[in-house]
């Protein structure tokens, strides 16, 4: 049953990466505070979790910091690399709803100092 879910979530992102950025709209307070949270600064190494197509990636680089995108949607992410091909996007497929801890700390393993998880940011030891 978890499985078979985890197939429509991923399909439903997969279908909608074409149009995704055609459907968002911008919440600057919200973003901004993400920003602020996360403690962003120049050279911050940020994982973006759940990243879709990338639609934050300019808002941390306009701060300076160093972005590593990962998604459960093969097409979010292909779109991702599309639009910012000069940073690291990945797919991670697996099993359960959302992505794993394993594919989570697997991209972490050259080091990262911010975990977006596109519900709070998340920073180790401050």
């Amino acid at each position: 049953m978890l499985a078979e879910r985890a197939k429509e979530i991923i399909a439903f992102f997969d279908d909608m990466a074409s149009r995704w950025d055609d459907m968002q709209v911008r919440n600057e307070r919200v973003i901004a505070e993400i920003l602020q949270k996360g403690g962003i600064t120049e050279n911050t190494r940020v994982l973006d979790v759940a990243c879709g197509t990338g639609v934050l990636f300019p808002d941390y680089i306009s701060l300076g910091a160093e972005v590593t995108g990962i998604d459960i949607s093969a097409n979010m992410a292909e779109k991702a690399r599309e639009k910012y091909p000069h940073i690291k996007v990945q797919y991670h497929g697996h099993s359960g709803p959302g992505l794993s801890m394993a594919s989570i700390l697997e991209v972490c393993e050259n080091g990262c100092d911010i975990i977006d998880t596109a519900i709070e940011p998340l920073s180790w030891g401050k």
